[in-house]
């Protein structure tokens, strides 16, 4: 397949990437939303939270963000490890790890 074809698949990996990249504000705003609702007791908003780190860290890692994918991925262990019936109270101990995720999806989405 000739590299100047419009439909190769490198140019389509890019395309995704490159809308993957745009969404990450508004992926941001969910998981910030539900770690916020995860805060105030919501356990269907937790297990949210972890279906959204989850994917964040799959997609980057497959898009080639490894600051974001590794960030996701420690979130997403130790909200795992916490286990779902530890106390709301128990996620602001990963507070820092959400706040560092955070940042690298909105300086990566802003680009």
């Amino acid at each position: 397949m000739d590299a100047a074809e419009p439909d190769s698949f490198e140019q389509k990996l890019a395309a995704l990437a490159e809308d993957f990249r745009h969404s990450l504000i508004a992926t941001r705003a969910d998981i910030l939303a539900a770690w916020a609702a995860a805060l105030a007791g919501n356990d269907a908003a937790r297990t949210r939270l972890l279906v959204l780190v989850h994917r964040v860290s799959g997609s980057a890692a497959s898009f080639g963000l490894p600051e974001i994918a590794d960030a996701a991925e420690i979130l997403e262990r130790r909200l795992r490890q916490s286990g779902a019936t530890a106390p709301p109270d128990a996620l602001m101990a990963h507070a820092a790890l959400l706040e560092h995720l955070a940042q690298q999806l909105y300086q990566t989405g802003s680009r």
